[in-house]
């Protein structure tokens, strides 16, 4: 069966409309905390830190070097800094670095449980963003371990990328009537390398999911988040091109600021060569900066407020779609998902049907089989009830038959009905 995407919309819809406190205002919420801590952790290690230093422009070439002289703050020439205290500043800004990026993640995956827990009708609150801090070291491996092997892909497709780039330009140099297939060898490369980005990037949907929903961390939820992707990529896809009329205000700011800029460097540039550098020219190039800018703003603030319906509106569909693919009741408690167990020795396959509750079999060529699941325990046949004891009733002795005759008075033996002594002979 096909996940339906307009149906699941309006339910996730329904199921915003019915959720208090509002997801809106949650959102919201979310957003401001996170900010608030995230500047909290940034302040404090630029204050231990040294007041910036770090940013100085001297300072990787000091440490290289060891000339320290040349090291400037932000705010003009400062005093040399030993080699122990440049790396104290390294370590303390990684480590704020590392606490603000524990937060965020931690709080990215509560935001993603609060999401599960509304489409599922169970009218979260605002304590449940916070319901996966207690997981917050398992969270940062995974995102940890996610980053790495997004990073490492995109060096292997960028490295592909040039070598298919070069060999394109050297086609075109060493037979320049092959211009048209070293440029579609420019092209192929770079759309080998985009392709094969979101290929590697999108198998790890539903890592997220998995961790606030199955509690599934590190590399056994990247697998699992690989296998159920598997197939689904362009409906994953197509589900997010979906809201791409939300995001209207972004892509216009975005394409206005891109434009203008644009222009006014091309103007400035045409005037610097023809010389014409007069104060009334300066003057509406400042102003005209200066309305792009706000005009930009104004289509930020536009989104802005959008993304605080269009957020819980995204994530609560994409949950829907993690619904769709573990086979997994919408309006069923959190069930527990069965994922496949790991093989005794060597990889293996796991096939199963999404919509019949996840059966599926091994299959594992050369390899030993796979631990068998432990058997469910027998289910003995129900024994009837026996019936209640009847209450103890005292004996009542049973009244005499009656016939259906009348009795005849005459019958019966009545002492009045004897002669009397004197009458006998």
């Amino acid at each position: 069966m096909n996940f339906q995407r307009g149906q699941v919309k309006r339910e996730v819809r329904e199921a915003m409309r019915l959720t208090r406190p509002r997801p809106i205002w949650v959102t919201l919420f979310y957003l401001f905390i996170v900010g608030l801590v995230s500047g909290v952790i940034s302040s404090v290690v630029s204050v231990l830190a040294g007041g910036g230093i770090l940013t100085s422009p001297d300072l990787l070439g000091a440490l290289f070097t060891g000339n320290y002289d040349t090291i400037v703050s932000n705010t003009g020439p400062g005093p040399a800094i030993p080699p122990g205290t440049a790396v104290y500043m390294l370590v303390i800004t990684l480590l704020g670095a590392l606490i603000t990026g524990l937060w965020q993640s931690a709080m990215s995956v509560g935001y993603t449980d609060y999401c599960v827990s509304m489409v599922r009708h169970e009218n979260p609150g605002i304590d449940r963003l916070f319901a996966m801090l207690r997981h917050a070291w398992p969270i940062i491996v995974t995102s940890f371990l996610v980053g790495l092997f997004s990073v490492l892909w995109f060096l292997l497709f960028y490295v592909v990328c040039l070598i298919v780039i070069g060999i394109g330009a050297a086609v075109m140099a060493a037979l320049p009537s092959l211009v048209i297939l070293g440029v579609l060898l420019m092209l192929a490369a770079i759309v080998i390398m985009v392709v094969g980005m979101l290929w590697a990037v999108l198998r790890y949907a539903m890592v997220n999911y998995l961790m606030a929903d199955q509690g599934m961390f590190g590399l056994a939820a990247i697998r699992e988040s690989k296998r159920l992707m598997k197939g689904h990529l362009l409906q994953y896809v197509g589900l997010n091109l979906s809201f791409i009329l939300w995001y209207l205000p972004a892509i216009i700011g975005s394409g206005f600021l891109t434009f203008r800029m644009s222009t006014m460097i091309g103007e400035a540039a045409s005037n610097a060569v023809v010389g014409i550098f007069d104060e009334s020219y300066l003057v509406d190039a400042f102003y005209g900066l200066l309305a792009t800018i706000a005009l930009f703003g104004l289509f930020v603030l536009i989104q802005a407020i959008l993304n605080l319906y269009l957020t819980p509106y995204v994530q609560g569909t994409v949950a829907r779609f993690y619904f769709w693919l573990t086979g997994t009741d919408v309006s069923g408690q959190r069930p527990p998902y069965d994922p496949p167990m790991p093989p005794v020795n060597g990889p293996y396959t796991w096939t199963d049907e999404f919509q019949s509750g996840g059966q599926g079999t091994y299959t594992g060529t050369g390899y030993s089989d796979p631990p068998a699941r432990p058997a469910a325990p027998p289910v003995l046949p129900s024994q009837p009830a026996a019936p209640p004891a009847a209450p103890d009733v005292p004996d009542v002795p049973e009244a005499p038959a009656q016939s259906d005759v009348p009795e005849d008075p005459w019958d019966r033996p009545d002492e009045s009905s004897a002669k009397p002594d004197g009458d006998e002979q």
